[in-house]
């Protein structure tokens, strides 16, 4: 027998591919799910299936891979670009699980049944059963098993009782690859875990708060976010996290914040990580809006409606909590540095200077373009991280957001600083000094993550430095 793998690793056809992992349990199905996008290869692949020849891997094309709990049998259901399928590949087996870094395998026992949309099914390679026997590769009894297994198979399929499992099999998961390479890549082997309950999770809070699931936004980030409505069609967001600190932050900033300037919460469960907030239509991001000035003034009223003081209960972290980031980078960096330590000292002298001289309150920490939206009512704030410090800190993210593609941004930079500065009547030395510390520490977080924009943001900061000197 040979195992197999649900990654296809080491397949060399497929130079470019993506894969998911998560967990199923339906009326139809339990059991473990390995997605498969093909993303390039070197050349289709064409199989003679009975006698039909059938593309079955090519650019576009989705392999999703079914371990249905306690079955001899794994199903592929092989989808081409336009998300049709081409064929159900069942793979007869002794058994099947999960490797230690949460790849599915099989122990292959020769045997396959094709089955078409058509209807038609075919029993493959009968002849490697017999081979494998001969040579001892396997036992009698497997031999039996396996052939009782494959007629088994044949016959519920042209029974029809094999048609719900194979209607289930069809459908691919609604969470992109894109977003479940980010969550893994960030959360390790507790996103995975996250991840491969995902559908259920979605489905039930659908339950919970009697909702109707919609399509995921566009611009998922580090939460899984699907439109919604309840009943009498208002619509709704659902907005499903990784349950701990971070959650918490924001689910307590919202619940102070109240509505007023940023999302109202519905509903949340927080040990669970799912909360429910009014949807914001309709919705146009502040990135949207092209003339500089009347996007920052639209920003400042927003962050104005934000400012509260720090309630006595309220846990969140510190922008000093924030600030360790400087010295885990200081302690990881090597001889060949990409940012200049002293660059990185002059930060960690700002921010003291600022959080020892100014008052905390409660603050978002991501206010920029995109968590901005405009509404019926008026321009309210989304996603707030939740941050206690002073309100300085407060205004970096915006100043050097959308900036990448304008040709004069070091004077768009500038011109903000100062329209803020007037604006929220603040302090410009004081609003560069916390704009270099931060741009600072985001540059540390990005060239942790390997995140190519590092340079950008480095950039950002040495121009809020050069206009201190000026």
């Amino acid at each position: 027998m040979k195992r197999k793998y649900g990654d296809r690793a080491g397949w060399s056809r497929i130079i470019g591919k993506d894969h998911q992992v998560y967990e199923r349990n339906t009326s139809v199905f339990t059991g473990v799910v390995c997605e498969l996008f093909i993303r390039e290869v070197q050349e289709p692949l064409w199989m003679l299936q009975g006698n039909r020849k059938i593309c079955v891997a090519d650019k576009g094309y989705t392999w999703l891979q079914y371990f249905p709990k306690g079955k001899p049998y794994t199903i592929t259901t092989m989808l081409d670009a336009n998300r049709k399928v081409v064929q159900w590949y069942i793979d007869i087996c002794e058994s099947h699980g999960i490797r230690a870094d949460g790849v599915p395998w099989y122990d292959d026992l020769y045997l396959d049944v094709v089955c078409f949309p058509d209807g038609e099914a075919v029993l493959l390679d009968e002849d490697e059963l017999c081979d494998a026997l001969d040579a001892n590769l396997i036992t009698k009894k497997q031999y039996d098993c396996a052939e009782k297994t494959a007629q088994t198979v044949l016959r519920m399929y042209q029974n029809r009782e094999l048609q719900a499992l194979l209607d289930f099999t069809s459908v691919p998961s609604s969470v992109p690859y894109a977003f479940c390479k980010k969550i893994t890549a960030c959360f390790g082997e507790k996103g995975t875990q996250w991840l491969m309950h995902l559908d259920d999770t979605v489905h039930t809070y659908e339950e919970k708060w009697s909702l109707y699931i919609g399509e995921p936004i566009s611009n998922l980030s580090y939460n899984y976010v699907l439109r919604a409505q309840i009943h009498g069609g208002t619509p709704v967001i659902l907005k499903l996290g990784i349950p701990g600190h971070e959650f918490n932050n924001e689910v307590q900033t919202l619940q102070t914040y109240d509505g007023k300037g940023c999302a109202l919460l519905l509903q949340v469960d927080a040990a669970g990580g799912a909360m429910l907030l009014e949807c914001l239509e309709p919705g146009v991001m502040l990135r949207e809006e092209k003339d500089e000035r009347t996007a920052l003034l639209y920003y400042a009223e927003v962050w104005k409606a934000l400012r509260r003081p720090l309630p006595s209960h309220m846990l969140v972290p510190k922008v000093a909590d924030w600030m360790k980031g400087l010295d885990r980078f200081l302690q990881n960096q090597t001889g060949d540095a990409t940012i200049l330590v002293e660059l990185v000292y002059k930060a960690k002298m700002f921010f003291g200077e600022i959080i020892s001289s100014e008052p905390e309150e409660l603050l978002h920490g991501d206010l920029h373009h995109q968590n901005i939206l405009y509404t019926n009512e008026g321009w309210k704030a989304i996603d707030p991280k939740g941050l206690a410090g002073s309100r300085y800190f407060d205004v970096t993210s915006f100043l050097v957001n959308e900036l990448k593609d304008v040709s004069n941004a070091k004077a768009v930079l500038n011109d903000r600083v100062s329209m803020l500065s007037e604006e929220l009547q603040l302090n410009r030395e004081r609003i560069l000094k916390a704009g270099f510390a931060m741009a600072i520490l985001y540059t540390c977080w990005s060239v942790e993550e390997n995140s190519l924009g590092w340079k950008d943001t480095y950039e950002y900061a040495q121009w809020f430095l050069t206009f201190l000197e000026e």
